[in-house]
């Protein structure tokens, strides 16, 4: 039987932890590419000294083609904004949660356990009176607002939790080994801390509110990403309507 995580403990990842990876086949490509050029760079100065010259450039072009894979991964994987992962790193490191968890049920009785969490929950999201802020102050102080929620989440999650930017003004948060239970404490903590950002700003800002819809999805079996997406938005906009 896998062991529960509490909210505050970290779990323990036996084998590989799951990690946000945005490498393509064209990136891999490239650093195949790269690792034959410095082998060669290598062979040409131990025969050639006097193109020395020559090879320190071309080190240069390397690196600098290094650095441009990197900057390409972080934008593929980030949202350039809050500086949180993208909808599309969110689903991928979503899935691979919740095949992680199916897979360690699947083969409990044959193996050692790879990871410590036995369920995860999803929190969706989304600013009710964003566009106000950005009509009445403008935009550069809306990415100001979208910036102060997207720290608040991040700073209110555990290293090992995930939370994303889905676009816009709505945002998302994974849990690792918390249940709906649990997580709705979270999104209490939440609420508070959003409420210090709000009287932070609302001298300089009067008539600016931060109000947030959260809906929450624990993971069940025979539910799928989109079955727990679908759910967790459905929870949100009636929470909105209410």
């Amino acid at each position: 039987m896998s062991e529960k995580l509490k909210i505050g403990e970290e779990p323990k990842i036996i084998e590989e932890e799951i990690m946000p990876s945005a490498e393509t086949p064209e990136n891999e490509n490239t650093k195949s590419l790269t690792d034959k050029a410095l082998e060669l760079i290598s062979k040409i100065e131990e025969n050639n000294p006097e193109l020395q010259v020559v090879v320190n450039e071309l080190k240069k072009i390397i690196e600098k083609i290094e650095d441009e894979n990197k900057k390409l991964e972080q934008e593929a994987a980030y949202d350039y904004l809050t500086e949180l992962y993208n909808r599309r790193e969110f689903e991928r490191m979503v899935l691979d949660h919740i095949n992680a968890i199916e897979d360690e049920k699947k083969y409990s009785d044959q193996r050692e356990k790879k990871i410590a969490y036995s369920t995860l929950t999803v929190i969706l999201c989304d600013l009710d009176k964003f566009k106000p802020i950005n009509d009445l102050y403008g935009h550069a102080v809306g990415d100001i607002i979208l910036k102060e929620v997207a720290n608040v989440l991040k700073s209110n999650i555990r290293t090992f939790d995930v939370a994303a930017r889905l676009g816009g003004d709505e945002f998302a948060i994974v849990l690792l080994g918390t249940n709906e239970e649990e997580a709705i404490k979270k999104v209490e903590k939440i609420r508070e801390k959003l409420k210090e950002v709000e009287k932070k700003y609302i001298d300089q800002y009067p008539r600016i509110e931060i109000l947030v819809s959260f809906g929450i999805q624990e993971y069940k079996d025979g539910l799928d990403f989109e079955m727990i997406m679908e759910l967790a938005d459905k929870k949100m906009y009636e929470e909105k309507k209410g």
